[in-house]
């Protein structure tokens, strides 16, 4: 069973780029973002396509597994966008940790 459910997660905004390159050049980006931090968030992608972003939350959702992005013509056929996949909350490590306690825990408990 998956930690997420399908309300976890935010709308992301669709990115237009002229070229193929200028979008898979975001994507390396991204790559090299979680490749470093472990986590790259929908703040740091709207930054790297020179888009504004509104509040906190998109500060807090992100990705930290990048599977199935990949670049796409878009429906217009004249510019290329960005599949993404849903991003999720920011798994802090403390939040983490109590996950892993809780699980280990609950084995034990089963155990007795």
């Amino acid at each position: 069973m998956s930690q997420w459910n399908t309300f976890d997660t935010i709308p992301v905004k669709e990115m237009f780029f002229e070229t193929e390159a200028e979008a898979n050049k975001i994507i390396l980006n991204l790559f090299d973002i979680v490749e470093k931090y472990g986590f790259v968030s929908v703040a740091d992608y709207y930054d790297l396509c020179g888009a504004s972003w509104e509040n906190d939350i998109c500060s807090k959702y992100g990705w930290n597994i990048l599977a199935g992005m990949r670049t796409v013509r878009a429906e217009d056929k004249e510019f290329f966008t960005i599949l993404l996949p849903s991003p999720r909350p920011r798994v802090s490590y403390r939040t983490s940790n109590k996950i892993s306690l809780a699980i280990s825990f609950e084995k034990r408990s089963r155990r007795s």
